[in-house]
């Protein structure tokens, strides 16, 4: 999904790999915000608003535990965490 990401931004360009290492600098702040998001949404589902509104913004607080790969290389950590969120999000809906 990143590199579709990457492709349609791009409008179908052929690859240039100084433009794929910015995008690749943009997605982990990217997916951050989504996470975060959805940690407010989670919050929102056990607790209340106002407890949505912690557990997103102690979850944008916490990068190091969300997505670790800010400080190195993108791998699919921090994509892979958006599921799992939106997993618990209707795990919890469910129970």
């Amino acid at each position: 999904i990143s590199a579709w990401i990457y492709d349609i931004f791009t409008l179908f360009s052929p690859y240039n790999k100084w433009l794929y290492i910015q995008f690749v600098k943009f997605y982990p702040a990217f997916y951050g915000g989504i996470i975060s998001a959805l940690f407010y949404f989670l919050g929102k589902v056990l607790f209340n608003r106002m407890g949505g509104f912690y557990f997103g913004f102690f979850g944008a607080l916490v990068p190091a535990y969300i997505y670790r790969q800010m400080a190195g290389y993108f791998e699919e950590d921090s994509f892979g965490f958006i599921f799992l969120l939106s997993g618990f999000i209707f795990l919890v809906k469910a129970l």
